[in-house]
C-alpha cells in the first residue's frame, strides 16, 4: 500500500515539471479548457508583454530552479536509501513531503498568475472591440445623415456640424457634399480648411472650389499655383485640375504655364489639361516643347490637347507622331488630326 509519502510524490510529479535545467526553462502550467489563444486578443504585441513582466518572470523562473534543484537532490538520496546506500533518515519523509508540498504550492501561484493575466488581456480586449464598435456605428450614421443632404437647403441647415466633427473623414465627406450639392455663397464654409494642417482636407476644398467657384475665386487657389511655392506637390496638382474645371479660364494659363517645365510629369500633364480645358488656338504654341517630353504620358496628353484646341495649320505638326513608337500615342495623333481636319 503506498505510503504518505509516495501518495505526496505522485501527486506532485502529475501537477506540476520541475526541470533538469536550472536556468531558461519556465515552470509549466496547465491553463483551462475555457481559454484558448483564439479568445485572446490584444492590442499590445507579445514582445511589450513579456518585456512589462520579465521581472516578475525572473523571479519566477529562480524559484522553480531552486525548488527543482532541491527535490532532486533528495530524490537522489531516496535512489541511494533503496539501493541500499543511504541510511533513511527518520524525518526525510516528512521533509521530504514539506518541500514537495511547498513546490506544488509555488506551481499553482504561478498558474494562477498566468490565468490572472490571461483574463486581463480578455477582458481589455472585450472594452477594446466594444469601444471600435460604437465609433463604427457612429460613422456609419453620421455618413448616413450626410448622404440625406441633396440641396443647397440641406447644406445651409445640416452642414456645419459635420465640418466641426473631431473626426478628419467626416469633415472631409461634409466639404465634398458641398461640392456636389452646395453653390458658391458655400465657399466660405471650405476657406479655412486650404491653410489646415491636413492634406486631406485641402485636398477636398482646393477641389470643391474648382467646381462651385466662379473665376473671381482663382485667388483662393494662388499660393498654391505661383511659381515658386513651397505647396505639396498634390496639392499643387488639385489646384491645376480645379483650373480647368468651372472656376478657370483662359486668363489663367499665364499663372500656371511655368508648370509644363516643372520636373514631375503629374505636374506637367496637370498644366497640359488647364491649357486644353481653358485654351485657344494662341496657346498651342506653350504645348510644342511637350511634344518632345521623355515621358509618352505628357506626350500622349499634348497631341489631345493640340487636337481640341488647334486649328488645321496644326495637322502637320501632329503627322510624325503617327509612327511614334508607341501604340497610344500614334492612336492619339489619329485621333487629333482627324478633329483638326473636320474643323471650319
Amino acid at each position: 500500500m503506498p505510503s504518505d509519502f509516495d501518495k505526496t510524490f505522485q501527486n506532485f510529479r502529475t501537477s506540476a515539471y520541475i526541470p533538469n535545467v536550472p536556468a531558461n526553462v519556465p515552470v509549466a502550467v496547465n491553463i483551462p479548457n475555457n481559454i484558448s489563444s483564439n479568445n485572446i486578443l490584444s492590442s499590445q504585441p507579445q514582445s511589450d508583454i513579456l518585456q512589462k513582466n520579465s521581472s516578475d518572470n525572473k523571479n519566477k523562473l529562480i524559484i522553480g530552479s531552486l525548488i527543482g534543484i532541491t527535490v532532486l537532490s533528495v530524490i537522489g538520496m531516496i535512489v541511494l536509501w533503496k539501493k541500499g546506500k543511504a541510511k533513511p533518515d527518520s524525518n526525510l519523509q516528512e521533509e521530504t513531503a514539506n518541500i514537495l508540498k511547498s513546490a506544488q504550492d509555488e506551481a499553482e501561484k504561478i498558474k494562477k498568475s498566468a490565468l490572472d493575466e490571461v483574463q486581463n488581456l480578455v477582458d481589455s480586449a472585450a472594452k477594446t472591440i466594444d469601444s471600435m464598435e460604437k465609433k463604427a456605428q457612429l460613422m456609419l450614421h453620421k455618413g448616413r445623415k450626410l448622404g440625406e443632404i441633396k440641396t443647397p437647403e440641406d447644406i445651409d441647415k445640416h452642414i456645419k456640424n459635420f465640418l466641426n466633427d473631431d473626426n478628419v473623414l467626416v469633415k472631409q465627406a461634409a466639404i465634398e457634399v458641398i461640392g456636389t450639392h452646395g453653390n458658391k455663397k458655400h465657399l466660405k464654409l471650405v476657406e479655412k480648411f486650404l491653410s489646415g494642417e491636413h492634406i486631406k482636407l485641402q485636398n477636398a476644398a482646393i477641389e470643391t472650389i474648382g467646381k462651385i467657384g466662379e473665376p473671381e475665386q482663382v485667388d483662393l487657389l494662388v499660393p498654391f499655383l505661383t511659381q515658386g511655392s513651397t505647396e505639396k506637390p498634390e496639392l499643387q496638382k488639385a489646384a491645376l485640375y480645379a483650373l480647368s474645371n468651372k472656376i478657370g479660364s483662359s486668363q489663367h494659363i499665364d499663372l500656371i504655364k511655368h508648370f509644363l517645365n516643372n520636373k514631375s510629369p503629374e505636374l506637367r500633364m496637370a498644366a497640359i489639361n488647364v491649357i486644353d480645358s481653358k485654351g485657344k488656338p494662341e496657346h498651342v504654341d506653350l504645348l510644342l516643347p511637350s511634344l518632345k517630353d521623355n515621358d509618352k504620358r505628357v506626350v500622349e496628353v499634348t497631341i489631345s490637347a493640340i487636337g481640341n484646341i488647334g486649328t488645321k495649320s496644326h495637322i502637320e505638326v501632329l503627322k510624325p507622331y503617327l509612327n511614334y513608337n508607341s501604340t497610344s500615342v500614334a492612336m492619339e495623333a489619329e485621333d487629333a488630326i482627324k478633329k483638326l481636319t473636320e474643323k471650319i
